[in-house]
């Protein structure tokens, strides 16, 4: 637990954000992180990076560790695809949606 030194010394090298009118406190910013399991009891975190793949003619990316893609670009996939693929209407990408060729 921070003493209230420690959290006004934060807020004045403004490491943490103040609303000073509502009194909240705004955190700083994160980067997603994907956990690497060693053992049961230990835990490490490492940087979240992605993969570009191919499943035909389609480009998609899956996470080099875990399952979640947090912000990749879409497509992404938790799973190597081994269909092939192709965007319907590639001028519209995405939103006409993904057939199998």
């Amino acid at each position: 637990m921070l003493s209230k030194k420690e959290l006004l010394n934060l807020i004045e090298t403004r490491q943490i954000k103040t609303e000073l009118s509502s009194g909240f406190f705004i955190p700083p910013k994160v980067i997603p992180f994907s956990q690497n399991r060693s053992s049961h009891t230990e835990f490490e975190l490492v940087p979240f990076q992605l993969i570009k793949k191919k499943a035909g003619d389609l480009d998609y990316y899956i996470p080099k560790t875990g399952n979640s893609c947090w912000i990749a670009p879409l497509p992404c996939a938790n799973i190597i695809i081994k269909k092939k693929l192709q965007l319907k209407n590639p001028k519209v990408g995405l939103l006409e949606g993904i057939v199998k060729k």
